[in-house]
């Protein structure tokens, strides 16, 4: 019994030595990016184009039998076999190693293709000869076109790795491409596979941005990044670069920062174009003095050009008289317009403007006065006399809805007309509603006039005359669809 036992257990020694002995295929695909087989073509006896088997296999002295047109090469740790079109099989052969026959069709291949590259992976036991002790260094390489070199020697990705077989010993790699990071290390080889994944970094580079526009700010991808001038560290390669500023045009460059031109480099935008529109102001007694955002700029009446687009605060003033003033919205190519008369000091007359914020204390109940309408009523009346558009307005307002004064929908259209004309957005706003609305007001339904008012007023940023345009447009694009 215990004779039978050792000869079983001999038997099974030898079998699974011969199994440790035999050549294993870890897998076959179809390389989709490698474009060796009609880059490096070859024809067989009948003068059709061949596929490319690639065989990784960790020894040298294969040999291969089936539709394969010699002869197969060995280069970089692998075989290029070229096979027939529409060959299923290949026999590998390899001294001291059964041979090994590779149906294609177990991996999902039922024949190969001509001009098309595949991938064959053959394992080799370890504890043989037949490599003369090398092994595989397997570098798998994240950044695309990169250019690989071991101890020298430049070696092509294939689906992003390179494998090379080396002897015992210490053996460098060199990865580079350009604008990037060079990435050299040296490794030593011994008993394993020695694995590395490669991801190279950009090159930096010192840039400083300038603009001569006074302000301007740099923004990338909508983000502001710092005023001008601003010095950063950025990334070699290409970067989109907008230089800003209010009421002026956006400026977009290209900006393309290589290594070889230096660390330290400078960007120069040029100077931004202004945006700009015009303030008319024309306010009695003559020769007032006109202030914008607190600087002087001439008297009333006058007309003041080169006014960037946005909010602008307008003084008007001159001695013995109350200061008028103003919020006015300009915008690109038009002319915003401020209005008025100017009451003399020592009466118990207030400027419109002071009668604007009474009467609003008025309506509102706010700054310790009690609600009133009738009162609120009568010092818009009073403003909007003295021309002030943002007072006709509400002072119209009043009248369209009755609040403390008899309501009169045809006199109300008769202020917002004076409004809009002196450019008020609101006013612009409400005398398109009365064109809409028409009726009870002395007026026919206009909604082509109508809408010729709200965009005036959208064009000062007024909310709810853009609203009501973007509607008309989607009615006219639906009316459109349904002809």
């Amino acid at each position: 019994m215990t004779r039978r036992l050792f000869i079983i257990l001999v038997l099974l020694a030898a079998v699974t030595g011969i199994s440790a002995q035999e050549l294993t295929v870890e897998g076959m695909e179809l390389s989709g990016s490698d474009i060796s087989a009609s880059t490096d073509r070859r024809t067989d006896k009948k003068g059709k184009l061949c596929a490319l088997v690639k065989v990784q296999l960790a020894a040298q002295g294969a040999t291969f039998e089936g539709n394969v047109v010699p002869p197969a090469e060995f280069k970089q740790g692998e075989y290029w076999v070229y096979m027939s079109d529409g060959s299923s099989q290949l026999t590998i052969k390899l001294k001291d190693y059964p041979t090994l026959v590779v149906n294609f069709l177990d991996y999902a291949i039922d024949a190969v293709r001509s001009l098309t590259t595949y991938t064959l992976t053959i394992n080799v036991p370890s504890g043989g000869d037949v490599d003369d002790g090398k092994r595989y260094l397997q570098l798998g390489v994240e950044t695309p076109y990169v250019k690989v070199f071991v101890d020298g020697q430049e070696y092509q990705l294939n689906e992003s790795r390179v494998n090379v077989l080396l002897s015992r010993g210490k053996h460098t790699y060199r990865v580079e491409k350009p604008e990037y990071e060079t990435l050299e290390e040296t490794v030593e080889i011994g008993d394993d596979i020695v694995s590395r994944w490669v991801k190279l970094k950009k090159s930096k580079v010192n840039v400083t941005f300038t603009c001569p526009t006074p302000g301007a700010k740099f923004y990338i991808a909508n983000k502001e990044c710092g005023s001008s001038p601003w010095t950063t560290q950025m990334d070699a390669g290409d970067t989109w670069i907008d230089a800003r500023l209010d009421g002026h045009r956006t400026k977009n460059l290209k900006v393309t920062l290589s290594k070889k031109d230096g660390d330290n480099q400078t960007v120069k935008f040029p100077a931004l174009e202004p945006i700009e529109g015009s303030i008319r102001v024309d306010f009695m007694p003559a020769g007032c003095e006109v202030l914008v955002d607190g600087k002087r700029l001439g008297t009333s009446p006058g007309l003041f050009s080169h006014q960037l687009i946005g909010r602008h605060v307008v003084e008007v003033q001159k001695e013995g008289y109350l200061t008028e003033t103003a919020e006015l919205t300009v915008t690109e190519g038009q002319q915003a317009n401020f209005n008025g008369k100017l009451l003399k000091k020592g009466t118990a007359d207030m400027s419109a403007s002071q009668m604007i914020q009474l009467a609003q204390d008025y309506e509102n109940g706010t700054n310790g006065k009690e609600a009133d309408f009738a009162k609120a009523a009568q010092l818009y009346k009073k403003a909007a006399e003295l021309g002030n558009a943002k007072a006709q307005c509400l002072w119209g307002e009043m009248l369209e809805n009755g609040r403390g004064v008899q309501k009169d929908p045809v006199e109300a259209v008769r202020w917002y007309r004076k409004s809009a004309e002196q450019g008020n957005p609101d006013g612009q706003y409400r005398l398109g509603m009365s064109y809409e609305i028409g009726y009870g007001r002395g007026l026919t339904p206009d909604r082509n006039t109508a809408y010729q008012w709200y965009q005036k007023a959208a064009a000062q940023g007024h909310g709810r005359a853009q609203e009501l345009i973007y509607k008309q447009q989607l009615r006219q694009q639906y009316g459109g669809r349904r002809r």
